[in-house]
């Protein structure tokens, strides 16, 4: 359950706003399914259709889980190195990067962040897709990913309830290295 998380964590891009081909950040995920919560520190790398995300998973136990994840949106096969090295592979079931652009039906809200001279336009997109509804908030100016809130029932008939908040993210050029899995993958 813990290597599917991420494909939740990213908002879906597909109309006039259009993120960076290539881009890193962080993010922090709050994560609410069925018994199952987590908090989620990652480390993001995306790069055109393909993305690699390090990250740290915290249970209410206190139990610290840190893995790798190989995304690969073209073939929809992510891979998940776990901490004792071993590799897992599935499909990538909810998308969330890779369509590009965000919906033209996405209902728009604009407003901004900051004060005075200092506000950051920004606007929050409202989505609905694959039994989630999801809010999505973007600087205009680059339609960089502030905040992504979902709800909606997995597969598995759990609800779902999931917050992400950016940071630091910048476009970057494609590094091939960073996409690179290791043999075990």
């Amino acid at each position: 359950m813990k290597s599917c998380l991420v494909l939740v964590l990213f908002p879906v891009f597909i109309s006039g706003c259009c993120p960076p081909k290539a881009w890193t950040g962080k993010n922090f995920a709050n994560y609410a399914s069925g018994k199952v919560h987590l908090e989620i520190l990652q480390d993001v790398f995306y790069d055109n259709g393909m993305m690699t995300v390090h990250q740290n998973l915290t249970s209410d136990d206190g139990t610290l889980t840190r893995q790798t994840i190989y995304l690969n949106y073209l073939t929809g096969i992510q891979y998940v190195l776990n901490g004792d090295g071993r590799c897992e592979n599935s499909s990538i079931t909810f998308t969330g990067v890779g369509e590009s652009c965000i919906p033209d039906n996405a209902t728009i809200s604009k407003s901004y962040i900051g004060a005075g001279a200092n506000k950051i336009p920004t606007t929050m997109f409202r989505l609905i897709g694959n039994g989630f509804l999801t809010y999505l908030s973007v600087i205009d100016n680059g339609c960089v990913p502030l905040m992504y809130e979902t709800t909606g029932t997995l597969p598995t008939g759990d609800g779902l309830k999931l917050t992400v908040e950016y940071f630091g993210v910048v476009a970057v050029k494609p590094d091939a290295k960073i996409m690179k899995m290791p043999a075990s993958c």
